[in-house]
């Protein structure tokens, strides 16, 4: 699953196609990244946006997307750092709350996530940018 955030709370999920390429995170950026920003975020003003250090993230694909949008400025990124992602806290309250008798398979997994997420406020944002209290 592919997602994103804001203080004004989360953005569109995307079920990734399997294993996520460079191009599967562009076009997660193109087509569901920057219709929330336009949503969320008023029109000129910039939007610093963190992801990490993964191969993906990095590709020259990627980087050229990132150039073509300079609205979006990338937030400078120490390598393996995933503890201080806010959004990687999010995803530990998901899966902390993962029903372990529960059916396992894709479309179940999808349902869970979209369920969680939808009830998932602007303040548990915030929280979650300095610690998830689910931790």
């Amino acid at each position: 699953m592919w997602g994103s955030m804001t203080a004004a709370g989360v953005g569109p999920t995307v079920r990734a196609p399997g294993r996520m390429t460079a191009a599967d995170y562009v076009g997660s950026l193109e087509n569901h990244l920057l219709p929330y920003i336009d949503q969320a975020v008023p029109p000129g003003e910039e939007i610093v946006f963190m992801h990490d250090s993964a191969p993906i993230h990095t590709a020259r694909v990627v980087r050229e997307w990132f150039a073509r949008h300079p609205r979006i400025i990338l937030l400078d990124w120490p390598d393996r750092s995933p503890d201080v992602n806010p959004i990687e806290n999010i995803f530990g309250f998901i899966t902390n709350d993962w029903d372990n008798n529960a059916e396992r398979n894709p479309q179940h997994l999808q349902a869970h996530v979209e369920e969680v997420w939808r009830a998932i406020t602007p303040v548990f944002c915030a929280i979650c940018a300095v610690q998830c209290p689910y931790d």
